[in-house]
């Protein structure tokens, strides 16, 4: 009768005993079981983390389930492609009592910051990697700048915006542009059956080179398919980017033509097109829609210098 008694209260001993360590475990926060370098989390993991082996006194074990972006010491290697999510398994042990714990970390895909690691592609580059998928290739240039590419041109899988960037830096030399994330500024993008399609305006010291414009095409898996540019290359100091006009200078030569504006907008911008691409020069966009001094209606961009107050070039923003 005493042994079934003894017996009783050391199962009862042992499951309460179990219970404590169970809870005990169960209460350790992924604070105190994993730290994140930086402004890194379990949803943005860029650094190596730190995997705690022990807490108090319990003994912690890993598993991984890619230890080639994540190891069972913390080790990070990022993807280049895309962003990889890893499930990190702990094993925590107190005594001969044993638990596990898993967390789900998504390790961040290679951004513009690590741009220099993405290959700089020459022509024969282009041509070996549209050889080895067997794609069409071409490449079409006017007055000596590449405008055109057919093809696949770079080995970053696109996803976003920020992918179709960095897909940039593997052309950039052929595109004659030094960095692509200081030099071009997302201006949207288009899905059809065949992909998409994004499109970066380019930009000088922060300000928009108007018509200057790169849009690339990638397939429904991301691959880049095509290319076309309209970019333009020229010296830090060939362009003041200090108006000397006054924008409220500019406004008055606009309403000095016409008779009623019913609305306008304004942006200061660099032009390039015809006559002045070899000569840029900074100016004043006007979107004007209103009535002219002949009473007909109109609805045109019209750009003034912003030096000198001339009138340098107008477009009819409605096509018939």
């Amino acid at each position: 009768m005493i042994l079934i008694i003894v017996t009783g209260l050391l199962i009862l001993f042992c499951g309460f005993f179990s219970y404590s360590c169970l809870k005990e475990v169960k209460d350790k926060t992924m604070e105190m079981m994993i730290q994140f370098a930086g402004d890194d989390n379990m949803e943005s993991v860029t650094q190596n983390i730190l995997l705690s082996s022990q807490i108090d006194n319990m003994k912690i074990t890993w598993e991984t389930s890619n230890p080639d972006i994540i190891s069972e010491v913390g080790l990070v290697v990022r993807p280049k492609m895309k962003d990889e999510r890893v499930i990190l398994t702990a094993a925590v042990s107190k005594f001969f009592f044993t638990t596990q714990k898993q967390f789900e970390l998504n390790v961040k895909k290679i951004n513009d910051l690590d741009a220099r690691d993405i290959h700089n592609n020459t022509v024969e580059d282009l041509k070996v990697l549209n050889l080895m998928s067997d794609t069409k290739f071409e490449m079409k240039y006017h007055n000596e700048k590449l405008v055109s590419i057919t093809g696949i041109f770079s080995d970053v899988y696109v996803n976003s915006s920020e992918t179709a960037l960095i897909s940039l830096y593997s052309v950039k030399t052929l595109l004659d542009i030094n960095n692509p994330v200081d030099e071009l500024v997302y201006s949207g993008s288009n899905d059809d059956e065949y992909g998409t399609q994004y499109t970066f305006s380019q930009i000088f010291k922060g300000i928009i080179v108007y018509g200057r414009k790169i849009t690339i095409c990638v397939d429904k898996e991301g691959k880049t398919c095509s290319l076309n540019s309209g970019f333009l290359s020229f010296s830090d100091s060939s362009i003041n980017t200090i108006p000397l006009l006054d924008q409220n200078e500019g406004l008055n030569i606009i309403y000095s033509g016409l008779k009623k504006i019913t609305h306008i907008k304004s942006t200061l911008c660099i032009f390039s097109l015809s006559e002045y691409e070899l000569n840029p020069i900074l100016a004043y966009s006007f979107m004007v829609t209103g009535i002219n001094n002949a009473g007909k209606k109109i609805d045109k961009t019209i750009f003034i210098d912003a030096n000198h107050g001339t009138i340098i070039k107008e477009f009819n923003n409605i096509i018939y």
